[in-house]
């Protein structure tokens, strides 16, 4: 997602930034803190898009399903309720944010949990409930709809990536 901005500068992103090698090319932006994760998974999963060849397109592609998908929980959360989104599928483990409703905000948190070699198709399945999530840092507290909006421009900017590489 690239940085949006209303009254308060967003302090939560999540951008694909190419780098020809499918690693180290999903950028996490934590309240100015960045960490890259690789594309890795995201451009090997059987179940979401076969038919493109593994690579960059299908990572775009798969990282654009799962911000649809992670968009849906959130417009649909209760307060105190929350949705795990991904950002970094890696062998050994995987990087969650946590986004929990709390009236007209949500609080988000990092953390990761020892679930390993995760699919982004399988991954989703878990955003509703992911037990064994440990969070790590600062909580942020951002409006629901500047987050919202965040992840609509980022699909965006994804989908006019995938547009122009056609």
């Amino acid at each position: 997602m690239r940085g949006y901005q209303t009254e308060v500068k967003m302090r939560v992103s999540i951008q694909f930034k190419s780098n020809g090698s499918l690693h180290d090319d999903i950028m996490l932006t934590f309240d100015g803190e960045r960490c890259h994760a690789d594309s890795y998974f995201f451009a090997i999963d059987p179940a979401w898009f076969p038919n493109l060849e593994t690579g960059e397109k299908k990572a775009q592609n798969a990282l654009r399903k799962l911000l649809q998908t992670a968009h849906q929980h959130l417009s649909d959360l209760d307060h105190g309720q929350s949705v795990y989104l991904p950002y970094d599928l890696s062998d050994e483990c995987s990087a969650w944010l946590r986004c929990t409703r709390d009236g007209d905000c949500v609080t988000v948190i990092r953390g990761w949990t020892n679930r390993g070699c995760l699919f982004p198709s399988v991954a989703v399945t878990l955003m509703k409930d992911l037990k064994d999530f440990d969070p790590f840092g600062v909580e942020l507290r951002i409006g629901r709809g500047a987050i919202l909006e965040c992840l609509e421009t980022s699909i965006s900017d994804l989908q006019t990536s995938i547009d122009g590489s056609d």
